[in-house]
């Protein structure tokens, strides 16, 4: 998942090539989670629409418990990152069991940018508003909702709806956050965090002294995954797309955590299976107990020729299939498409390996009472 907070920035969104990694300020917490160097791998960007506080009018409202009149990113349907249009409209009061909230920061996630291409299956049909995480205030509050006064400084995840000055949302979807964070600090907290937590901790059943092997490491989730991972003592061996993120990994992590014999440079040098088995033998391992994967492509088969009997293969994207432009190229999706690893459910019985798939939608639609009690796990886990 790509991408940074919106509130306090200026942040170009016009363009699938515009993917921004996370960035997780210091947070006068443990040096697992301190500063992450926004990189952006944006090359040809198209210039056309833009995201920014000044035009969200994120003024604080006037509390109160009346309809308001709202700014909404919206579009008629998916396809298009250009065809998002700033409409106004009327928020009536929230309802029984929800709350209404003046954002002040949202997240930009990759979810977002492969909804606006059309690519995400499980974004809304017709007419949508992106933005799966925000940050803000309550300024009105239903019946029925107790734990939340107005004025609470809130961070919350939402199934889209997010790109807007204000939203109505269940209570059970939002937390108060540390007084030293700021907002856009908050909305950039829950997608990835939870993201890696359910991966390494439900899915993945990671323990003390396995060996985890993290894609795309000085990304947003990537670097949830490590500071987990270290709170675990887990061995890592982590993967970067450029040279320049391996300075930054030894750098943040330190080469007692993640040397550098540990830290792969994916299309660089050796073959990657190669790769692998250099770094797994610098751990003395045959082996992976769990792989969290965001690119697949031409790396996924040779690391899970590397996953153990037993191990977990999770999977929360796929960089490789996303095109670079403002609408997708779909005869070279097509390509890639069809290009893609099949495996034979048979041989992965004999094998015992596991293949599991990681969307933060699971959190939010099937297991939505178990919110709140996740974010305190994750609290715990990485700060």
């Amino acid at each position: 998942m790509l991408r940074r907070s919106v509130g306090e920035c200026r942040v170009p969104v016009e363009a699938a090539a515009v993917f921004v990694l996370s960035h997780v300020k210091a947070w006068h917490a443990p040096p697992q989670l301190g500063l992450l160097v926004a990189t952006s791998l944006a090359r040809q960007a198209h210039a056309a629409l833009s995201f920014s506080a000044s035009s969200m009018d994120f003024a604080d409202a006037e509390f109160s418990k009346s309809s308001v009149v709202r700014q909404v990113w919206r579009s008629q349907n998916p396809g298009k990152i250009s065809d998002l249009r700033l409409v106004t409209e009327e928020l009536h009061p929230p309802p029984h069991g929800e709350i209404r909230v003046v954002i002040k920061a949202i997240g930009l996630n990759f979810a977002d940018v492969a909804t606006c291409l059309g690519l995400y299956s499980a974004a809304p049909k017709g007419v949508y508003t992106p933005g799966l995480e925000f940050a803000g205030i309550v300024d009105a509050v239903g019946e029925g909702v107790d734990a939340l006064s107005v004025g609470d400084r809130v961070l919350g995840l939402t199934r889209f709806g997010a790109y807007s000055s204000h939203i109505n949302i269940p209570s059970k979807y939002v937390r108060s956050f540390p007084e030293n964070w700021s907002f856009s600090e908050a909305a950039s907290f829950p997608v990835q965090g939870l993201t890696m937590v359910y991966a390494l901790r439900e899915l993945g059943n990671v323990q003390r002294g396995q060996t985890v092997l993290v894609h795309s490491a000085a990304g947003g989730c990537g670097t949830f995954a490590l500071g987990i991972c270290k709170s675990l003592k887990v061995h890592v061996v982590a993967t970067v797309g450029s040279d320049d993120k391996v300075k930054h990994l030894l750098e943040y992590w330190g080469e007692d955590f993640l040397p550098p014999e540990r830290i792969i440079v994916r299309g660089v040098g050796a073959p990657f299976k190669q790769q692998l088995e250099a770094s797994l033998a610098s751990l003395r391992v045959e082996g992976f107990d769990c792989i969290l994967d965001a690119v697949l492509g031409d790396y996924f088969l040779p690391a899970y020729d590397k996953l153990s009997r037993g191990g977990r293969y999770i999977v929360y994207g796929a960089s490789s299939m996303m095109p670079h432009g403002n609408r997708p190229n779909w005869l070279t999706l097509a390509w890639k498409y069809f290009r893609r690893p099949i495996l034979d459910p048979l041989k992965m019985m004999g094998e015992n390996k596991n293949i599991m798939q990681q969307p933060i939608g699971c959190l939010y639609a099937s297991q939505p009472q178990c919110f709140l009690c996740r974010l305190r796990e994750q609290y715990t886990l990485i700060l």
